[in-house]
């Protein structure tokens, strides 16, 4: 996949997407009532983890050259932040 600067490879890609995934995945787990492990010491530090995957994907949105998809997903995720 073409990108700003270069080319990812296809495992890169990947392995990328299964990161995302993990990391919305911890989010969900935080939420989820019947999840009683420690995921976050705090309210405060999930609020930071969501603001830095939204910064993160913020930063894959312009080094992807602002792909469709991606103003699903980031919408998606600020939706759910706002209801924090």
């Amino acid at each position: 996949m073409d990108y700003l600067y270069g080319t990812f490879s296809d495992e890169q890609i990947k392995n990328a997407a299964c990161l995302m995934h993990k990391n919305i995945h911890r989010l969900l787990l935080y939420k989820d009532k019947l999840v009683t492990d420690r995921i976050f010491n705090s309210d405060d530090d999930f609020k930071k983890y969501f603001e830095d995957i939204l910064f993160k994907f913020g930063g894959l949105n312009t080094l992807l050259g602002y792909p469709n998809d991606m103003l699903l997903l980031i919408s998606t995720l600020q939706a759910a932040y706002d209801l924090i």
